[in-house]
């Protein structure tokens, strides 16, 4: 059993440091989650659909920065001391703003407002640098045919404590007035986010040979254009990947249309976020699996289709009935589409891209969907402003479907032969 769960010897401590640093960080973000409790915080303090929109577009900063630091990444003999000095500025402004939310939320809202706005763009622009040397560490700790399963299950780990840890936070919400619950919220997300940082530092990172190909900054931009002429796989791959992550950004929108059009509580709409961290928990397990046996291309597909279902789902649960319990099912599919999608980016990418220019891949991944990821809620919000929810949620629907189909149908998975296949398609 133990090696259906653990990889080599060699291989246990950094699995063990790592994987809990996920872990602690997945739980950190249950107690402010991007879907649950920062959308109702702004609802306190915005009644404007932009205001909500402004968090899933400021959470995409984090694809604009590795495509400018790729370069510097690979030159980088040691990604460790980098990533630790970058990401603790990931994890500062959830303690500034549990500080600050007591402080400024009843007196000053749009300066707490404002606020928020420039720590969360902090917390995804470091988020973002330090990302290609981290996933760069985490290839180079961890074998190839265990990286599917060490992401799964270092999720599902988090996702269990999450899922404990978003039923706390709802019962926060529930117990307190708004402004001291959400301030604890933030304030638990600190503590465990420090907890994960001291993980990362005891990892021991593996000394790497020289590498004398390493290029100059310059030489790595002029090669960008050239990387994606030359790879019709990668070229098809972020062609889907804009249509699956134009439509990602809705979910932000689900819990503020089920509170308004079902009537609920903040406690009771902050029970979807437990639902949505239980199905993501559970997707994890699955899709980690999945994709170690049978390929991460396949696994891109089901997340892209659970993003095409669960706005379809939306447009029918509207009645105070029984809509409670569809709006449950909603967010159980964007759970298991949240897992496969953020299993995928780290997986899939590195199954493409040669083992020299894996910065260069993520970075070219995570710059491809930031004009959708970064236009798509805030036209969102616009629209839902304009039409309501339902036209948006039709237009997310035909966006994700799209982009499974793309993916299903003409992007090559180098794995599929099984083994470290030729990596893509030449032209």
């Amino acid at each position: 059993m133990l090696s259906l769960l653990a990889p080599p010897r060699r291989y246990r401590w950094n699995y063990s440091a790592m994987g809990l640093d996920i872990s602690l960080f997945v739980l950190a973000l249950s107690f402010a989650s991007s879907y649950g409790l920062l959308p109702l915080f702004v609802s306190h303090l915005s009644d404007s659909n932009l205001a909500v929109g402004a968090i899933p577009a400021l959470r995409a900063a984090t694809l604009l920065p590795p495509i400018f630091v790729a370069g510097l990444t690979e030159r980088l003999r040691r990604k460790q001391p980098f990533v630790l000095g970058v990401t603790v500025f990931e994890r500062v402004p959830y303690l500034i703003m549990a500080v600050a939310t007591p402080l400024l939320a009843l007196s000053h809202p749009t300066a707490l407002l404002w606020l928020f706005y420039a720590l969360l763009a902090i917390t995804t622009f470091s988020a973002g640098v330090a990302m290609p040397a981290w996933l760069d560490l985490i290839a180079r700790m961890i074998p190839a045919d265990w990286r599917g399963r060490f992401f799964g299950l270092s999720s599902a780990l988090g996702g269990l404590l999450g899922v404990a840890g978003s039923a706390g936070a709802a019962a926060l919400l529930a117990r307190f007035d708004w402004v001291v619950g959400i301030a604890l919220c933030f304030a638990i997300a600190f503590v465990c986010l420090t907890l994960s940082f001291i993980c990362l530092v005891f990892a021991r990172e593996p000394v790497e040979a020289d590498n004398p190909a390493r290029p100059r900054e310059g030489t790595a931009w002029r090669q960008l254009p050239a990387i994606v002429r030359r790879d019709q796989n990668l070229r098809r791959y972020l062609a889907a990947l804009l249509l699956v992550t134009a439509a990602s950004p809705t979910a932000a929108f689900y819990i503020v249309d089920a509170k308004g059009a079902l009537g609920l509580s903040d406690g009771t709409a902050g029970l979807y976020a437990t639902v949505l961290l239980a199905s993501a928990t559970a997707g994890n397990l699955l899709w980690g699996s999945l994709g170690d046996r049978i390929g991460h291309k396949r696994v891109v597909v089901a997340g892209a289709l659970c993003t095409g279902l669960a706005p379809l789902l939306a447009l029918m649960v509207r009645d105070p009935r029984w809509g409670p319990l569809g709006y449950g099912v909603v967010f159980l599919l964007a759970g298991l589409a949240t897992s496969a999608l953020q299993l995928t980016a780290l997986t899939f990418i590195i199954d493409l891209a040669p083992a020299a220019q894996r910065p260069t891949y993520v970075g070219l991944a995570n710059a491809a969907q930031a004009p959708c990821a970064l236009g798509a809620p805030l036209l969102g919000a616009a629209l839902a402003d304009a039409r309501g929810y339902p036209a948006l949620f039709a237009l997310t629907a035909l966006l994700a479907l799209a982009g499974a189909f793309l993916v299903a149908r003409a992007v090559h998975d180098p794995r599929a032969a099984g083994g470290e296949v030729a990596r893509a398609e030449v032209v």
